[in-house]
Parts: structure tokens; sequence; C-alpha cells
């Protein structure tokens, strides 16, 4: 784990029910107007105008919204929040509910084959299926069993995730703790500004969701990567807008509980 002197060493070198997580609409605005194929899902007619989904925001939360316009050559969706407010959002931070009763297959992939060792897992939280090696971090056979409640990467976040700092202790904490240890996506894939605050894909942090550097986010010291506040466990305080007088190294880089540590400030 990050200790002192690996401290010093990397300073001299120099980030229950589906609807019941939703929360009132952002006010924050972004639009993501970048074409990219890595923004492409491989999925037909997977979004529809009217749909009410779940859209991850720029603070790491899931917000409430209804699907108004679909754009596939941008691989986004104009959307309506609770609050009034429209914006756009990409395929990959937009995550509809379950499929009817007679339907199922992978949300990732669409597929509905399910064999083994890559069977289909139903979240019980929000009844969304995945594949076994299509979930974030690969579900465990040990997780197939039905009388153990399993819950998605998804759910899991939005289960322990808040303004101010995610939860520290539960069921739900630990559970996050473990899907932090895994990205859902690779970081040589992501294409950065010179600066490395923004990067083209707006992929960030552990939950994988658009962000905005100086809008409450540390980076890791390591990797560089950007994390949001609502995702972080390490913070006894809330964040200051653009506040980046801390050291920060996350689970993935730490193999282990993030490290935070506060600079003095003159």
């Amino acid at each position: 784990n990050f200790g002192p002197i690996a401290l010093t060493k990397l300073l001299d070198e120099t980030q229950e029910d589906y609807w019941r997580f939703a929360r009132k609409g952002p006010r924050d605005f972004s639009v993501y107007t970048e074409k990219s194929s890595i923004y492409e899902t491989p999925t037909k007619e997977k979004f529809r105008e009217s749909t009410d989904v779940l859209v991850r925001w720029t603070d790491g939360l899931l917000y409430l919204a209804t699907i108004i316009q679909v754009e596939e050559e941008y691989s986004r969706c104009a959307v309506k929040f609770e609050d009034g407010s429209q914006f756009w959002a990409l395929y990959k931070d937009i995550f509809k509910g379950p499929l009817p009763e007679n339907e199922f297959a992978c949300t990732v992939c669409d597929s509905s084959s399910s064999q083994p060792p890559d069977e289909i897992v139903i979240c019980d939280k929000c009844s969304v299926g995945y594949h076994q090696m299509c979930h974030v971090p690969k579900i465990a056979t040990t997780d197939l069993n039905p009388d153990i409640p399993w819950s998605c990467r998804k759910c899991v976040f939005a289960s322990a995730t808040k303004k101010g700092g995610a939860s520290k202790k539960g069921a739900n904490a630990q559970a996050m703790l473990l899907m932090k240890e895994t990205l859902p996506y690779h970081l040589d894939s992501l294409t950065w500004d010179a600066s490395h605050k923004s990067n083209l894909q707006q992929t960030y942090c552990y939950c994988g969701g658009p962000g905005e550097w100086f809008s409450k986010m540390l980076q890791c010291l390591r990797c560089k990567q950007w994390f949001h506040e609502a995702c972080l466990q390490c913070l006894d305080d809330s964040l200051l807008y653009g506040d980046r007088f801390y050291i920060f190294v996350c689970t993935v880089c730490n193999k282990g509980p993030e490290f935070l540590r506060r600079l003095p400030v003159r």
C-alpha cells in the first residue's frame, strides 16, 4: 500500500429498485459533440425517444431523465431531467431499466446466450442482466447462487455514491471498494489534452462517467486520472471547487483503500 516512503519517492517523480436511486436533475452544463467510434454501443435500437433512463452526470451521480432525441451518428441522446433542463449525454452514460419479463439478454452485448462459464446473471436490485464476462469486474461463479443477493456495478455505485464522499461503512461500501479495484475502461485508450485535465472520451473516475476536473474532482498522483468527490471513500469533508491541495492515490494504483493527504495551505 501507499506509505510515507513510497509517497516521498512518488513526489520526487512528481486520479432495491432501479428508480429509487434517481435524484433531481443536474444544473451544470456540459455538451459532448466529439464524434468517435469509441462511443459506439454494439446494440441495435438501444435507446428510443420518450424512454425513462438514468443518466450519469459530471458529478458522478445518477439522475432520472427522459430521452427526447437520439443521435446515432454521435452515439448520444438529448435528455430532459426532472427540473426541466435539457442536455446531451453519451450512450455510455445512459442506463435503461430492465427488459420485459419475456425477454432475457445481457445489457452490455445484447446476447441472450447463457452457458457456463459465461452465464447471464440478473441484478437483484435493478433486474438487469449481465454476462459473467461482460460485467466489470467479472462475476464470480459463487455469485450464481440464487440464495445470495448480487448487485451490479451500477447499483452498487448508485447506493454508495453521494455528495461529500461515498459511504465508508456497510455492505454497499464494502461492495463498492471491491468494484473500484477494476476500472470499467482502459486508461491507455483515453485521449487527453496537453494539461491532462480532460479527455476526448469524457471518461473519468471509477464510474467511467463524464467529469469536470475543476468541479470537485481529485487527480491520482500515479495514473493521473480524475475522480469524482461522490465516488471517493477517503474524504472526511466535502471538496471545495478548484481545490487541488491534496495528495491522492486511487484504489487501483494503491492496490487497496485510497490514499489521501491534505497539503498545507499557507
